[in-house]
């Protein structure tokens, strides 16, 4: 009996330490959960402070922004109501629009007077569809967006003639601070793009595109972007510059 219940405690042991690392390996990404508390965005002369504010489920409740530099003088907001997993962001302004979401944090549709479609497969967009209306013929246009991806990044985008790629530093995992996610959380409170690397550049040809430079705290969290896009054949180069602190 007594060799019978070692024997079974050891198939426990190792049924428990295997469920364990199970686990474990679904959110190998350290930063996926971070917080952003503040964010101080420095654009052609303008600086936008943004203060972010979430509810008791994690989610962005409201964003406060005031400017600075040549935008000193200016006040405004995101207010963000949810339905479920969905959510209306309403502006400074009182102008509202409905954002249709599931509840892993994918954006499916922004119902705006220009719409904007998501799909997904193995929670990784393959499509984005830009939607606009005109007052003359054809009075509706689409213009679809293909993602494909490797290794858990977006390799490339695909759109009308175009094709924009995106490159990695793979010793780094992506985080919410990142020159990709940070511009649709501030719009979105979200992000619909989400690499298990850190992007570090996106460029559409030889000549133009963007690089993302990066700073980190002492918890190698990013605190510090430097998004500078760049045309070469214009011999054009435009910086902006987002200040991060986390909660």
């Amino acid at each position: 009996m007594n060799a019978f219940r070692s024997r079974l405690f050891f198939v426990v042991c190792i049924f428990l330490i295997v469920v364990s690392s199970c686990k474990k390996s679904r959110n190998t990404n350290p930063f996926a959960n971070q917080k952003i508390a503040t964010v101080d965005r420095f654009f052609d002369g303008g600086i936008l402070h943004y203060r972010i504010f979430y509810d008791i489920y994690n989610n962005v409740d409201s964003i406060n922004i005031v400017g600075g530099g040549s935008d000193t003088g200016f006040i405004g907001y995101l207010k963000f109501t949810y339905i479920g997993s969905s959510f209306k962001i309403t502006d400074q302004s009182n102008y509202s629009y409905n954002v249709a979401a599931n509840n892993i944090g994918q954006l499916l549709k922004i119902y705006q007077a220009d719409t904007v479609t998501f799909t997904y497969k193995n929670n990784q967009i393959i499509e984005l569809d830009e939607s606009y209306t005109s007052s003359a013929p054809p009075y509706f246009f689409n213009i679809p967006h293909y993602f494909s991806w490797i290794d858990g990044d977006v390799d490339s985008i695909i759109s009308s003639a175009s094709r924009q790629y995106y490159t990695y530093n793979k010793s780094r995992n992506g985080q919410p601070g990142d020159g990709i996610r940070i511009k649709e959380f501030l719009n979105y409170g979200l992000s619909y793009i989400k690499t298990n690397h850190l992007p570090t550049g996106l460029s559409n040809s030889k000549t133009a595109g963007e690089l993302y430079l990066y700073n980190y705290d002492s918890r190698e969290r990013i605190n510090v972007l430097k998004s500078v896009s760049y045309d070469n054949v214009l011999k054009l180069t435009d910086t902006t510059i987002y200040i991060i602190s986390y909660y």
